[in-house]
């Protein structure tokens, strides 16, 4: 009875020391998951930033007329004529 005690304590000790390791792994990967995410959250702001940059009216225009040649055409008159026959 004695011996049963005895490895039932130690079956409890182990798995109390097992249980605590774990839960330090588990404490270090949820550390180094928040620091991967504030580095994907920091690149998706980066990203974000340089879609506004590269999207804007301004850029495009300035690019269509340097590169392409291309020209923002004036307003067409609107001639009516009327015949009085």
């Amino acid at each position: 009875m004695f011996i049963f005690g005895v490895v039932g304590v130690a079956f409890v000790l182990i798995s109390i020391v097992w249980v605590h390791n774990e839960c330090q792994v588990i404490s270090r990967n949820i550390d180094f998951q928040m620091t991967d995410l504030s580095t994907h959250e920091n690149d998706l702001s980066f990203l974000e930033s340089q879609v506004k940059t590269l999207s804007s009216p301004n850029r495009i225009k300035r690019i269509a007329q340097l590169q392409f040649g291309l020209y923002q055409p004036v307003p067409e008159a609107l001639v009516i004529l009327l015949d009085d026959k």
